[in-house]
C-alpha cells in the first residue's frame, strides 16, 4: 500500500516538474519574441514634439538609452557618446528617460550633447517601457539592427562596445 502512494506522488511530483518546465519554456519565447524588435511606441522630445519610433528614418542601427538625468553613470555615458558622436552618424540614438520633460531638457543643455539628426532626446512613461521592452532597469541599452530587431540588452556600455554590437 506504501509502495502504490509512493509511485503516485512521486509519478504526480514528476509530471508537476516537467509541466512547470514546459510553462517556463513557452512564457520565457513568448518574453523574447515579444521584446526582440523596436516596436511601435511614442515618446516626446524635449521640444515637446510627438514622435514614434515607427517614424524613425532607416539607419544601420538604433541605439536605446534609457537614462536617468541624476544618474552619474548616465552623465558619463551621454557625454563619451557625445565626445564620439561621428562615430553614430549611421546609426539613431535614442535617449529616453521617464524622469520629467524639463529634466531632460535642463540635462541636454547642461551636457551640450550633440544634436544631429540622428540623435532624439525625450520623455517615456514607465508604462510604455514595461509593455514595450519589457521591465527594464534605468540605465538601459537596448541595440537594434537595421530591421530594429533586438540585438543586445545591457545596463551600460562603453562607445567602443556598442560600436562592436552593431557590427556583431
Amino acid at each position: 500500500m506504501k509502495s502504490k502512494i509512493f509511485r503516485i506522488t512521486y509519478l504526480a511530483f514528476i509530471i508537476i516538474i516537467f509541466l512547470s518546465l514546459l510553462i517556463f519554456y513557452f512564457r520565457k519565447k513568448e518574453r523574447k519574441e515579444l521584446y526582440s524588435s523596436l516596436t511601435d511606441f511614442t515618446c516626446i522630445e524635449i521640444d515637446g514634439q510627438i514622435n514614434s519610433t515607427k517614424n524613425l528614418p532607416n539607419y544601420n542601427g538604433y541605439a536605446l538609452i534609457l537614462f536617468n538625468p541624476g544618474c552619474e553613470m548616465c552623465q558619463e555615458e551621454v557625454e563619451d557618446f557625445s565626445n564620439n558622436s561621428e562615430l553614430f552618424q549611421d546609426y539613431c540614438l535614442l535617449f529616453l528617460s521617464p524622469d520629467s520633460l524639463n529634466r531632460i531638457a535642463d540635462f541636454v543643455k547642461k551636457y551640450q550633447i550633440f544634436q544631429t539628426d540622428n540623435v532624439f532626446y525625450g520623455y517615456v512613461d514607465l508604462d510604455t517601457i514595461n509593455k514595450k521592452l519589457g521591465k527594464s532597469p534605468v540605465p538601459g541599452l537596448f541595440i537594434f539592427d537595421s530591421g530594429k530587431k533586438l540585438k543586445k540588452f545591457t545596463l551600460a556600455a562603453e562607445v567602443d562596445d556598442v560600436l562592436n554590437y552593431f557590427s556583431e
